[in-house]
């Protein structure tokens, strides 16, 4: 079974291209390609309760805010939202972003609608993983 495809979701100034599909993966991953265009954002801030998301970065500069704490991702640096971090990008720069986030389970495909805050009694805590030694990650700890 391929594991690409061409198919695209546009919303505003976003993008996105699947290029492992829950289906190809068995539930799994899902993994895509996002383009967010100059002064494009996600339209709300939302949380994913059952996963946490990961964000490698392609081309460009995104504004990542994730609890409250903003940061920028470049090309080559990776993005830990943990679940249930209540989060949103936008592309605030005069050039195209492309970024590849990554989920697993597959289960929950990104949609152009937001997804509601987290309850307060989440039903697992989320991670709080540190950056390597490296310096190009970016891990937003709740």
């Amino acid at each position: 079974m391929p594991t690409t495809t061409q198919e695209e979701i546009r919303f505003g100034g976003l993008t996105i291209r699947y290029l492992v599909t829950p289906q190809a993966s068995g539930g799994s991953l899902a993994m895509f390609e996002f383009e967010v265009a100059p002064g494009a954002k996600v339209p709300a801030a939302h949380s994913h309760d059952a996963y946490e998301e990961t964000c490698y970065g392609l081309e460009g500069i995104l504004t990542y805010t994730v609890n409250g704490q903003t940061m920028e991702g470049r090309p080559g640096d990776t993005v830990l939202i943990p679940r249930g971090a209540i989060h949103r990008f936008e592309n605030l720069h005069a050039t195209p972003q492309k970024h590849s986030p990554s989920s697993p389970p597959a289960s929950s495909a990104p949609t152009s609608s937001a997804r509601s805050p987290p309850s307060s009694n989440p039903p697992h805590p989320a991670p709080r993983p540190t950056p390597p030694p490296s310096g190009k990650s970016c891990v937003a700890t709740v």
